[in-house]
């Protein structure tokens, strides 16, 4: 497999303010939640065995999504966690809610479940967002070109949706999720979501959200994305400006995967090569944006693909995303573990 390392080492509010907004909701859900040890008090039931299950994601006062949880053993736990964000085409299997989340999504719920992580995957297309009279299998297909394109804003809305996933773990599990240790991953519009809940500043205006200790309770340990669009619709670049001034980069350090054979990888590129020279977002920085790009490799290039690899691609005669997706999934697992285990 050859890879391309660019770098070192390769709702509630609108508009400009969102994340804003949303970062420090979750920072102050935080800041309360946490004892002096940084743990979560209270609301797991321990009835819940190991595995994965259903769950509503209900937070008091807001819209209930529905959910896929994956659950550690106990011997295993270590108290970190993290948000898996769906792409355009939903989170269920064959759309039927309630069963198995998508290939890559349930691969990789019930992998960080085997290493003692809790996984958390939020479903941003439920009935309750859909239009009356909607099908809903219909809404849960939201990829440009289909009826319902768009309809639950990935800048926005679900990017509420990580925050919710979020807060909604540390409200029902309590003690298994350790403040600090929630991660995030997305897939394709999902990634796109997750980029913009880790970046530094907002979309529109190049001002850190995270001027004091208050608002670094809400960050981003580590973010890993798989093969996300970053072009305009993304913005966090004036105008029309050229692609180069983006202003895009994460408060945290971010892995991106994309494949040198997907239309969307070059502005990805542009963006995150713009991230580590103009913004330092380097190795050992804090914030590094670390981008490896994978030949020849599609768009989706592990989404039909539902078992963990057991190696490295080497030699293995795989296709070009059946090699990308075994080397993203074991180095994005090696990124977390290095970030969110104690």
């Amino acid at each position: 497999m050859h890879m391309k390392f660019v770098g070192a080492a390769a709702g509630r509010c609108c508009g400009s303010a969102f994340v804003f907004c949303a970062v420090f909701a979750l920072a102050a859900s935080v800041a309360s939640a946490a004892d002096a040890d940084g743990i979560f008090a209270g609301g797991f039931d321990e009835s819940w065995d190991a595995g994965a299950r259903t769950v509503d994601v209900a937070l008091p006062g807001q819209l209930s999504l529905s959910g896929r949880l994956y659950l550690p053993p106990a011997a295993l736990r270590h108290g970190g966690a993290v948000v898996l964000v769906h792409g355009c085409n939903g989170l269920w299997s064959r759309y039927i809610v309630g069963g198995l989340a998508q290939g890559a999504i349930e691969k990789w719920g019930n992998k960080l479940a085997a290493e003692g992580y809790v996984a958390l995957a939020p479903d941003s297309y439920g009935s309750a967002r859909a239009p009356a009279g909607a099908d809903p299998v219909a809404f849960q297909v939201q990829c440009s070109g289909s009826l319902y394109a768009g309809a639950v804003n990935p800048y926005t809305t679900r990017v509420d949706d990580i925050d919710t996933g979020m807060r909604w773990l540390h409200y029902r599990l309590g003690a298994l999720v350790r403040a600090g240790r929630v991660g995030v991953l997305g897939w394709s519009q999902g990634a796109e979501a997750a980029m913009t809940r880790a970046a530094e500043t907002s979309r529109r205006t190049d001002v850190s959200l995270y001027p004091d200790a208050a608002a670094e309770a809400a960050a981003l340990p580590a973010t890993v994305l798989f093969y996300p669009g970053c072009g305009r619709a993304l913005e966090f670049i004036a105008g029309n400006a050229p692609m180069q001034d983006s202003f895009w980069r994460p408060h945290r350090d971010l892995r991106m995967n994309h494949g040198g054979g997907d239309d969307l990888h070059g502005n990805c590129a542009i963006r995150a090569t713009t991230a580590q020279t103009i913004y330092a977002a380097t190795p050992d920085s804090g914030h590094w944006m670390q981008y490896v790009e994978y030949t020849d490799a599609p768009h989706s290039f592990d989404g039909d693909l539902t078992q963990w690899p057991a190696a490295y691609c080497g030699t293995q005669p795989l296709s070009p995303g059946a090699c990308a997706a075994a080397d993203a999934d074991i180095d994005s697992l090696n990124f977390f573990d290095q970030r969110l285990r104690p």
